[in-house]
């Protein structure tokens, strides 16, 4: 039988970057531990009217999971 740990360990790059930008868990994240770098098309063009583009701000995030990090 599979936890929820189980569960969670099982989701894709994706699905975990949809969840943190649909719940905006990193609203209050200090700077530079954001997945936005603002490096992105969307972020270069700042077609601010339109909003963020969302397939956009999903690539960023799941190139943002895949990153190192320091220990």
């Amino acid at each position: 039988m599979a936890t929820r740990l189980d569960k969670i360990r099982s989701l894709s790059a994706e699905q975990i970057a949809k969840f943190i930008i649909d719940k905006d868990i990193l609203s209050d994240a200090e700077p530079g531990q954001h997945f936005c770098k603002g490096d992105c098309d969307w972020g270069e063009s700042m077609d601010i009217d339109d909003g963020p583009d969302e397939k956009e701000c999903l690539r960023c995030c799941v190139r943002w999971l895949n990153e190192e990090v320091d220990r």
